[in-house]
């Protein structure tokens, strides 16, 4: 910790480098450590593990209050135990937290998948309450088994950032071929830090699959990959400077955020209104503010 920035993990500090890159409010995620639920599961104590998720979720609608509704910590959930998991959600809900991280194949953990009725209630809520699901780098592939042998860690880690935010192909078309959109057809999905250039192919892609490969589901979903990407998910882009555009053009401008990934190593930080200049200083205001405010208030449901 002495040799990262303190916004990481100070409130002071993180206000302060929000002001300095220009950014008034953002959409934070836990990804490590003892929140996952692997770990927490792997105590053997589920009401240690339920305690452990209640504290971080308080914390997170703790730093929220405290940082002037600036901040806003995605919530953990205790998705080992469905009836926990839906009373912590609601809790969540009630104490004005914005939306949740979760795993897109929970059955690596021993968990059914989100084609079981175990989660039906769950979404329900979500929807319900327009609190959206959020997979954050988060795929349906392990990255770690596409790299060669013999790489030290930076080499390794390069390829491996590459590829889960490309895995979210396979997130979004988990959940268009799955028939839980037409299920759940007001559930928002936040495919978050896995960049925007492989969207308008995955798009593309599945479009020609399901004309080629899903003849047979043409009953049981009743929505093109298109439309239910623009009914359903938004995604973010950071270092991109050549797939915002595309995407705004191909896809539209209600689904495309901005993210400047603070504190990581990869971050914009700190020139991120440079950035910003560059990519988006040629649209219309409009269009900028979409991405740049308004899609995360829709999806978010922020109090601005």
């Amino acid at each position: 910790l002495e040799q990262a920035h303190p916004g990481g993990h100070q409130l002071k500090e993180r206000l302060q480098a929000m002001d300095d890159m220009g950014v008034y409010a953002q959409i934070a995620y836990q990804n490590s450590g003892v929140t996952q639920a692997g770990s927490l599961m792997s105590l053997g104590d589920n009401d240690l593990a339920l305690a452990i998720v209640q504290m971080y979720n308080d914390a997170s609608a703790e730093f929220q209050e405290a940082s002037g509704q600036r901040i806003f910590n995605m919530a953990h959930l205790p998705f080992w135990d469905q009836k926990a998991m839906e009373t912590e959600a609601r809790r969540c809900h009630d104490m004005g937290l914005r939306g949740f991280v979760l795993p897109d194949t929970p059955e690596r953990v021993g968990v059914p998948s989100f084609m079981h009725d175990y989660w039906t209630g769950f979404l329900e809520m979500c929807e319900a309450t327009g609190m959206p699901l959020n997979f954050h780098l988060n795929s349906a592939v392990d990255p770690n088994t596409l790299t060669w042998e013999g790489f030290q860690f930076e080499q390794t880690l390069s390829v491996v950032a590459t590829m889960f935010s490309i895995g979210n192909a396979a997130t979004f078309g988990n959940w268009c071929v799955s028939g839980r959109l037409d299920q759940h057809p007001n559930l928002k999905i936040g495919l978050i830090e896995s960049g925007a250039g492989w969207v308008p192919f995955a798009v593309e892609a599945l479009e020609h699959q399901f004309n080629e490969m899903l003849p047979r589901f043409s009953k049981t979903l009743s929505r093109r990959p298109k439309e239910y990407f623009q009914d359903h998910f938004w995604c973010t882009f950071w270092f991109e400077k050549v797939a915002p555009k595309i995407l705004l053009e191909t896809i539209g401008e209600d689904k495309l955020m901005f993210e400047t990934d603070f504190p990581h190593p990869t971050s914009l930080y700190p020139g991120v209104q440079a950035h910003l200049v560059d990519v988006l200083g040629g649209y219309k205001r409009e269009t900028q503010k979409k991405v740049l405010q308004d899609n995360a208030v829709k999806l978010y449901n922020l109090p601005f």
